[in-house]
């Protein structure tokens, strides 16, 4: 995929899968995401299977960053 398509956002070169943390409490589901964040990724990848809101989960995942979901230079 051309990153044209990204407008200027970076993803960053490697993501993290969130299918795991479906089953888990919504609390270790923000604890997960601030550390991957500390780790410097860039992306999370998250399905909206098994009859889960993909905008609320969404929203709980960039509640739990710094930057709320915005782009930034890398």
């Amino acid at each position: 995929m051309s990153l044209t398509r990204l407008h200027g956002i970076d993803p960053g070169r490697i993501g993290v899968f969130a299918g795991p943390l479906n089953g888990q409490p919504t609390a270790i589901q923000r604890e997960f995401v601030r550390e991957m964040e500390r780790l410097g990724y860039g992306t999370l990848w998250y399905g909206e299977a098994l009859a889960q809101e993909a905008l609320a989960r969404g929203a709980i995942y960039l509640a739990a960053t710094e930057r709320g979901g915005r782009a930034r230079d890398r």
